[in-house]
């Protein structure tokens, strides 16, 4: 609990403060990201994983305001980077994975295009797909087993539908991650996104719940709309799934 409190305090400074924070965030950094895999307390990885972008922006800020050097910022990205995606890998707390892919997107935001690499892109959307996977084996496994319960009481149901709400916001940040690379990089992400098309391809199914559905348009909208016409050959599969959802 202590600790808990600390890191809470630290993500605290470091979001009020904005770029008074600055000669902390290297320390503050290497103390918090480890954290993003503390088994042992939710509370702790929450407020490591909530201080990321709050440290990162620090920093972007303050190379803004003096030399415009971004040297630092992008050697603090190049460490958050791995441990993100490896602890969102192992994160079976849906709270805590919708933070971890809200940062993800977050950061990406604030770096742009000028400062993630195609190396960054990459990993973040082989994170995606892994987070995609996982999410697709939950809800197969959920209706599995209703289904298998055929004396299933009105207290389970409850149960599910509350498993059913966290995984929505799950599917959300996902889609929020997918949303903001093209919106960063325009036509350039379009050779990126082919590699993501199996999820609005899954999500649009027919037989899918409406919520699904709507994040897959949603996913397919933002490819289309920030790509200038490069997706537009893509786009044929998608108008009958769509015209029907």
């Amino acid at each position: 609990e202590e600790k808990s409190t600390a890191c809470n305090m630290l993500y605290c400074y470091a979001t009020e403060l904005g770029e008074g924070f600055f000669p902390y965030v290297e320390e503050v950094t290497k103390t918090l990201v480890p954290l993003l895999k503390f088994g042992y307390h939710e509370g702790v990885r929450n407020a490591a994983t909530q201080s990321l972008h709050p440290l990162l922006r620090a920093a972007y800020q303050r190379a803004m305001s003096t030399d415009h050097n971004m040297q630092f910022v992008v050697s603090l990205w190049n460490y958050m980077l791995p441990a993100l995606l490896a602890a969102l890998e192992e994160e079976d707390d849906r709270e805590i994975e919708c933070q971890m892919l809200y940062q993800l997107h977050e950061c990406a935001t604030l770096l742009g295009s000028q400062l993630l690499s195609p190396d960054h892109i990459r990993a973040i959307c082989q994170a995606v797909q892994s987070s995609f996977k996982a999410f697709e084996e939950r809800r197969e496994a959920r209706v599995e087993e209703v289904n298998d319960d055929a004396d299933i009481d009105a207290e389970q149901v409850e149960k599910v539908e509350e498993e059913v709400e966290r995984e929505e916001e799950v599917l959300g940040e996902i889609a929020e991650v997918i949303g903001c690379l093209p919106k960063i990089f325009g036509p350039a992400f379009t050779p990126y996104a082919l590699q993501l098309l199996a999820i609005p391809n899954a999500l649009l199914q027919p037989t899918r719940r409406a919520h699904d559905r709507q994040i897959g348009l949603c996913i397919i909208d933002d490819l289309v709309e920030f790509s200038q016409g490069t997706f537009n050959e893509h786009l044929i599969p998608y108008m009958q799934p769509m015209i029907m959802a």
